[in-house]
């Protein structure tokens, strides 16, 4: 994919979940949080139209987390009452089964629509993910030949690949979509794996990639255990970083946006965003805003006293 719209419509847009992220920390009410969440689950439909699941499936999940956290925090004002339990109940099998029509449509293949069979193929298309991990130990010892880190990977690529780093170090970058160049110079597991394992590689497909098997690769079975022991204090602590509403809990709560796609993902792709210059912009330019607001609060309370 490539965006033929102007650099600064580009590098405001990269900023959205980080906006989104930090109003959904200043905990409003339910009415102004239903506003901000129904806006970032409708922006993840585009994707969903052109063939993507994950970006909308990740929001949805990502809602349902971040309302138990607000009634973990808030027990007075009941975030997941009894009503929407119900409805979670009622929704979900049928998002199991547009998820699964979905898995053809995109594919232009025959739809049947049969709701018990739609229901049970649905977890039986999703086997892909153990597929994948057969595929990627089977390939291990040509990735591993390669002699590359494919943990840090994509923050290698992402330092090489970028415009900032093109133009200072004057680099070639390791183009566009999925390319010869990018698969054997590149640091991405992703990218490797489906070279060495499809034909059609370069036509745009692929398997994605898995932090068990990127584990695997660089730092064996040891490398998974630690990685998992973190997982599970990271996890622990979230509820405690949340509350305290500073720059590690804005970064956690974008993590959240993504993480729990890590098992079909690179593993440090849930923090790619903390090396962005949309990240770091967005949280100068809501610091400027807030200086501003203040200074014009701090006038109009001088002017009050003075009248």
């Amino acid at each position: 994919y490539h965006s033929n719209l102007p650099s600064i419509i580009n590098y405001i847009g990269g900023m959205a979940t980080t906006f989104i992220v930090i109003n959904l920390l200043c905990f409003q009410n339910r009415k102004k949080t239903y506003i901000i969440i129904g806006l970032y689950i409708l922006s993840m439909v585009p994707n969903f139209i052109i063939g993507q699941r994950n970006p909308i499936v990740l929001s949805l999940l990502f809602t349902l987390i971040y309302f138990v956290m607000r009634d973990y925090y808030e027990k007075s004002d009941n975030w997941i009452n009894y009503r929407l339990r119900i409805c979670i109940v009622f929704i979900v099998p049928f998002l199991i089964i547009g998820l699964d029509i979905h898995n053809y449509l995109r594919a232009s293949e025959k739809v049947n629509i049969n709701v018990g069979e739609s229901f049970v193929d649905f977890f039986y298309t999703q086997g892909v993910s153990y597929d994948v991990l057969n595929i990627g130990y089977d390939n291990m010892s040509a990735i591993r030949a390669m002699n590359k880190n494919y943990v840090f990977g994509p923050i290698y690529d992402y330092f090489q690949d970028n415009t900032i780093a093109r133009k200072v170090f004057k680099l070639k970058g390791l183009g566009n979509g999925n390319n010869i160049n990018k698969a054997i110079n590149g640091n991405s597991f992703t990218h490797i794996l489906a070279y060495l394992s499809r034909n059609d590689y370069l036509n745009g497909h692929g398997y994605g990639s898995s932090y068990l098997l990127e584990l695997f690769c660089n730092y064996g079975l040891l490398g998974i255990i630690a990685f998992s022991v973190f997982l599970g204090y990271f996890f622990a602590y979230i509820p405690i970083i949340l509350r305290k509403q500073n720059l590690l809990s804005i970064i956690v709560l974008q993590i959240l946006t993504t993480i729990l796609f890590l098992p079909r993902a690179e593993t440090v792709s849930s923090i790619l965003f903390i090396f962005t210059p949309h990240f770091w912009g967005s949280l100068i330019l809501l610091y400027i805003f807030v200086k501003i607001m203040k200074k014009n609060g701090e006038k109009n309370e001088n002017k009050k006293i003075s009248a």
